[in-house]
């Protein structure tokens, strides 16, 4: 138990002290995401988001909810945790950061 603990705490203590200062205005909407998308200068990971075009994420996003995309996978159960304005604020941020 005491294992779990810690590395849960190491985990969030990682998070926290990586994250970009600016995420705070969205309250950790893109936090989940930097699991498999990586952090603002991380290049090796599943799809960078920054600096994506703020429509083409949200075109993206909403795919995955409405299962548009065939590639459904876990993105279909995430996105839909996530209302259409979280979904604008998530563009608009990851749009601006390159």
């Amino acid at each position: 138990m005491k294992n779990k603990l810690f590395v849960t705490g190491l985990l969030a203590w990682a998070v926290v002290t990586h994250a970009d200062p600016y995420e705070s205005d969205l309250g950790g909407l893109t936090l989940p995401c930097a699991t498999c998308h990586g952090l603002l200068e991380e290049k090796n990971n599943a799809m960078n988001l920054y600096g994506i075009k703020e429509e083409i994420f949200f075109y993206k996003f909403k795919s995955f909810q409405l299962r548009l995309d065939e590639d459904r996978g876990v993105m279909h159960y995430i996105s839909l945790a996530y209302s259409d304005d979280d979904i604008r604020r998530m563009a608009a941020y990851f749009a601006k950061k390159q």
